[in-house]
């Protein structure tokens, strides 16, 4: 994974500030981000795939809650 990815999977989970809540996820510290992010430490693969994982469960919710309020106001 590299940080494009990161950013992209990152940002559309948990929005703009979501080296916190990603951290937590991983259970992982705010610090890791930092470092993965900044490109200090490298991003193994069982780690990319604990966040692709964790982003496409995060993302699927985030649909589903905005397709409940997009029904909420066409109604």
């Amino acid at each position: 994974m590299n940080v494009k990815e990161l950013l992209m999977l990152a940002g559309a989970a948990f929005g703009p500030d979501w080296k916190v809540p990603m951290a937590e996820a991983l259970g992982m510290s705010r610090e890791m981000m930092w470092r993965y992010e900044k490109e200090v430490t490298p991003i193994s693969e069982t780690v990319a795939g604990q966040i692709r994982k964790i982003c496409k469960v995060q993302i699927t919710k985030r649909i589903d809650h905005l397709k409940k309020v997009v029904a909420r106001i066409a109604a």
